[in-house]
């Protein structure tokens, strides 16, 4: 039993972050249409009920994803980046990565080879962000 809420996602909180990771492994694709309902539905909440807007997506036993979990996680982007927020994505399927950089998300999104460095890069960047809005935690 789903015992956070989510239907896809499993969360835990590190810190000041909020890390998900997906219930199920191998390829996410769009012809999964439940699956994929239950992806964006997931993000959309995460986006708004994470305690802090510093998420992290763990891509750990996803083999592929199409251009469907692109688009949800562009929408937990922009949702998080209304909060003040950030976002970044760790241990990515072989050649996501290169997808990210071909439409341009690498440079809105952090992305991070391994869920430590993610976790780093996120308060590293969260920290920046309060230094320069004078903001404290």
């Amino acid at each position: 039993m789903n015992t956070d809420g989510y239907q896809e996602l499993a969360t835990e909180l590190i810190g000041h972050v909020t890390v998900a990771h997906f219930r199920t492994s191998g390829p996410l694709h769009a012809t999964d249409q439940e699956l994929m309902q239950g992806i964006r539905a997931d993000m959309s909440r995460l986006a708004a009920e994470a305690p802090w807007p510093l998420v992290t997506i763990d891509f750990s036993g996803i083999s592929f994803f199409d251009a469907a979990v692109c688009g949800a996680i562009v929408l937990l982007y922009r949702d998080l980046k209304r909060r003040d927020g950030h976002l970044a994505v760790s241990t990515l399927p072989f050649g996501i990565k290169d997808l990210l950089t071909v439409l341009h998300l690498d440079s809105m999104i952090l992305v991070s080879e391994s869920l430590h460095g993610a976790l780093v890069t996120l308060t590293r960047a969260e920290s920046a962000s309060l230094s320069q809005s004078g903001k404290r935690i």
